[in-house]
C-alpha cells in the first residue's frame, strides 16, 4: 500500500514517506511502455495492447453456406484474416479448404465480415467462429476515440489506419515521436530500397541534395550529368551537349554543342558556327570591316559634291558633265566639259604636200617618172629582162630595164 502523509506529520515524515514511495514506484523513465510521459500514459499504452478475444454463435438453417452480420448474441461479425477459428458443432474448419472469408473492408474499413462454407450446413448445425486480435480490434464499443494501427489484408499486404500519421522508426533507442509538420509518413533514419522508388504523378520529390555516385544535383545544380532532357533549364552548362536544345539558352556554354538549338540563345558562344543562313547583316553588329551605306559611298567617291548626276553620259561626255578624281582629295568631282569636235573640224587640220594629196577625207601619194602604185603599193616602175630591147625610144617615159 502506497505510503500517506496525515495533518499531524512533520516535514522529515513527508520526505521519507515520499521517499519510500518512489523507491517502491520506481521511475518513470524504467518503464517499457511507448509512452512514458506519465505513469497515466504507461497505463494507457499497456491498455492499448491488452489482447482481445470475440466468440460468435450462428444456429445454420438447412443448406446455409453464407454467415455473417447478427449472431445469436446480437454480435455484428467482424474479424481480421487469418485471426479466427471456425468451428462446425465440434468439427475444426480449414480456411481455404472448408470456408472462404469475404466481405473486406465493409465495416471498419480493415475487416472481413462474411464466411462462406464449402460444403453447406444442416439444419441446426452449430457455427462458432473466434476472432481475436492483439490490439483495438473486436465488436465491443470503444469509449477512447479514434485508434490507429496495422493490419494485413486477405492479400497478404499490411496498411495501417492511424488517424494523423505514421513514424516508421530506425532506431528504436532513439525514437521520433512528433511528425513533422505537414507530412504524415515520416521514416526516422537511413533509408535503403533495394527496388525501384516510383512517384506518382503530379507528385514532388525534393531534397536537399539528390546523387547516384556520378550525377549529382545539389542547391540548384547539376554535375556529372550524361544527358539531360527538360523543358526548362536555367544556370551554366560546362562539357559536351550532343543531341537537341529545344528553347531558351540563357548562360555559357563551354565546350561542343551538337545539333539543333531551337529557340533563343542568350551568352557567350566560342567555337564554330556552320550556318548563319536564317541571320543577315541587319543581326550582326559591325566591326572593322564596315558595312557598305549609301552615305559613306557617297563620302568615299565625292559624289555629295556633285548636285547632279543625270546629265552625266560618259559614251558623249559633249552632252552633260564629266567626272574627274581628285587624287590629292581621294575623290571624284565635276570638271569642265571637253571641247568637242565634227568630221569638218578635223578635215581643216588636214592638207596635202610633197607628193601627198587629201581629198573628201582620203589621203593620196602623187607618183612621177619611174614610180607607179601596183595594189596600193608605190614602188619603182622597171622590168629585169636577158638583153637590152632594141629600140629604147618605144619604152614607156620612165620605164627602167634591168638587163642580166
Amino acid at each position: 500500500m502506497a505510503k500517506t502523509v496525515d495533518n499531524h506529520s512533520t516535514l522529515e515524515d513527508f520526505r521519507r514517506k515520499y521517499n519510500d514511495l518512489a523507491n517502491e514506484v520506481g521511475d518513470k523513465t524504467g518503464l517499457r511502455t511507448e509512452n512514458t510521459q506519465t505513469v497515466v500514459d504507461a497505463i494507457n499504452s499497456i491498455e492499448d495492447k491488452t489482447f482481445f478475444f470475440q466468440e460468435f454463435q450462428y444456429l445454420a438453417t438447412a443448406s446455409q453456406t453464407r454467415f455473417t452480420g447478427l449472431d445469436a448474441f446480437s454480435n455484428t461479425l467482424e474479424f481480421r484474416q487469418q485471426k479466427i477459428q471456425v468451428y462446425k458443432n465440434s468439427e475444426h474448419l480449414i480456411e481455404g479448404d472448408d470456408y472462404t472469408i469475404g466481405g473486406y473492408g465493409a465495416l471498419s474499413g480493415n475487416t472481413h465480415s462474411i464466411i462462406d462454407l464449402v460444403v453447406a450446413a444442416s439444419l441446426n448445425d452449430k457455427i462458432t467462429i473466434y476472432a481475436f486480435t492483439g490490439s483495438y480490434l473486436g465488436v465491443v464499443d470503444s469509449t477512447s476515440g479514434s485508434v490507429g494501427f496495422f493490419s494485413e489484408t486477405a492479400a497478404n499486404t499490411i496498411y495501417n489506419t492511424n488517424d494523423s500519421g505514421i513514424i516508421l522508426q530506425g532506431d528504436g533507442a532513439n525514437k521520433t515521436t512528433v511528425l513533422e509538420s505537414g507530412y504524415n509518413i515520416q521514416f526516422a533514419g537511413t533509408l535503403y530500397s533495394e527496388g525501384n522508388l516510383t512517384m506518382a504523378p503530379s507528385t514532388t520529390l525534393t531534397v536537399d541534395a539528390l546523387t547516384d555516385g556520378t550525377l549529382t544535383i545539389d542547391g540548384g545544380s547539376l554535375t556529372g550529368a550524361s544527358s539531360i532532357a527538360s523543358t526548362l533549364f536555367s544556370g551554366n552548362l560546362t562539357g559536351n551537349v550532343t543531341g537537341n536544345v529545344t528553347g531558351n539558352l540563357t548562360g555559357n556554354v563551354t565546350g561542343d554543342l551538337t545539333g539543333d538549338v531551337t529557340g533563343d540563345l542568350t551568352g557567350d558562344v566560342t567555337g564554330t558556327v556552320s550556318s548563319i543562313s536564317n541571320h543577315s547583316t541587319t543581326n550582326l553588329s559591325e566591326g572593322t570591316n564596315q558595312y557598305f551605306t549609301n552615305s559613306r559611298a557617297d563620302a568615299r567617291i565625292g559624289l555629295a559634291n556633285l548636285t547632279d548626276l543625270s546629265n552625266v553620259d560618259i559614251s558623249s561626255p559633249s552632252n552633260g558633265q564629266v567626272l574627274q578624281y581628285n587624287t590629292s582629295q581621294s575623290k571624284w568631282e565635276n570638271a569642265a566639259a571637253p571641247e568637242t569636235y565634227n568630221n569638218s573640224d578635223v578635215e581643216n587640220y588636214i592638207s596635202g604636200g610633197n607628193g601627198i594629196s587629201y581629198s573628201s577625207g582620203v589621203i593620196n601619194a602623187n607618183v612621177t617618172d619611174g614610180i607607179v602604185i601596183e595594189s596600193d603599193n608605190i614602188q619603182l616602175d622597171y622590168e629585169t629582162v636577158s638583153s637590152a630591147p632594141s629600140s629604147v625610144g618605144s619604152t614607156s617615159t620612165g620605164h627602167l630595164w634591168f638587163v642580166i
